[in-house]
Order: C-alpha cells, then sequence, then structure tokens
C-alpha cells in the first residue's frame, strides 16, 4: 500500500552501535592470567631460590670462629709484629675501624725492615687518639702545676721535704695509660 509518493520515516539503524558485555569480562579474564603468569615466575624463582641456599656447603668450622669477652683497657696506637707479608692483586682486609688502607709498595716489590707497607687513614682513630691525647696533656699540666704548689708550699714553710723528680717531658704513656672505669651490669 506504499504509494510511490509516499514518504518514509528512516530508521536510525546506522548510527547504532551494539554494546558488547564481553570486553569486561575480557579484561578480566587478561588479568587473571597475566596475575597468574606472575605468580607462578615468583614461585619459580622463590623455590630456585631456597634450593640454592639449602644446598650451599661454606660452612665455617667451630675451631675456627674465636669469641671473646670485651673489656676496657688502655688504647694501644702503634703494633710492631714480624713475618712475611703475602700480598694479593686485591686483597680483603678487616679492622676494628673504619678507614681507608693505602698501600705503599705492590706484590713482588722488594721490603726493608721498618718500611711502611701500608697507611690507614681511619677518622674515628684520629679523632680517639687527638681526644687522648688532650687526656694526657691535661694530665701533664695538672702535674706541673701541682709541683709548683708543693714547691710553693714548701718555701712558705721553709721544711724541707723529699719531692719526686721534676719531669718536663709527658710520662711514658705505657707505664701511666689511664685506667677507664668498666661498667657493671
Amino acid at each position: 500500500m506504499s504509494g510511490i509518493g509516499e514518504r518514509s520515516i528512516r530508521d536510525t539503524s546506522a548510527q547504532d552501535v551494539v554494546i558488547d558485555p564481553a570486553p569486561t569480562r575480557r579484561r578480566q579474564r587478561t588479568l587473571l592470567i597475566i596475575g597468574a603468569a606472575g605468580g607462578i615466575a615468583f614461585l619459580t624463582v622463590f623455590a630456585f631460590l631456597v634450593r640454592s641456599w639449602a644446598s650451599s656447603s661454606i660452612a665455617i668450622p667451630r675451631e675456627r670462629v674465636r669469641i671473646a669477652t670485651v673489656a676496657r683497657g688502655p688504647f694501644v696506637s702503634d703494633v710492631a709484629a714480624q713475618g712475611t707479608v703475602v700480598v694479593a692483586n686485591n686483597p680483603t682486609l678487616f679492622a676494628a675501624a673504619m678507614g681507608t688502607v693505602t698501600f705503599a709498595v705492590r706484590a713482588g716489590d722488594t721490603v726493608t725492615e721498618g718500611q711502611v707497607l701500608a697507611t690507614v687513614d681511619s677518622p674515628s682513630l684520629t679523632s680517639e687518639y687527638a681526644r687522648e691525647k688532650a687526656t694526657l696533656d691535661a694530665l701533664v699540666v695538672d702535674l706541673e702545676r701541682a709541683s709548683i704548689e708543693t714547691r710553693r708550699q714548701i718555701c712558705k714553710t721553709g721544711k724541707p721535704q723529699t719531692l719526686p723528680p721534676h719531669r718536663s717531658a709527658p710520662p711514658n704513656e705505657s707505664s701511666n695509660a689511664r685506667r677507664l672505669p668498666s661498667s657493671r651490669a
């Protein structure tokens, strides 16, 4: 019944786009696959590390381990020792304090007795040495002051007394080492 002159209403089917609910499912599935693959990779690496740690054969015998009691004592700044020096190209050094070691000789060099082989620059030991030297200087000044005061008292009273010999040089550090009080818990 449509006639030739009749107008028809055009539909909008060309403009419509079908909304597919599947992309969110695809995204979830992709994220699940990536997460599972990452988890499997993590477990594989972890299992490899645990197996390598469990099969390590490096162990230090009990006879080579030394355990000592820590005690306070006099500060020693010099060490004299005799021995044979065997130097590797990349030696590993261990020290009680942090510092920088500078070698004065190389492997294969001829050395003489008393020659400096290496020097250690340790800021902590340098500051500790300076602090102890300042304490020693203060003790020497106190000794001189006490000696002068004793001589003044003798001059006032006029009584001859035997005085310890007057020393202008600092006392020997090893014989008059200052003892630090030990702490008891």
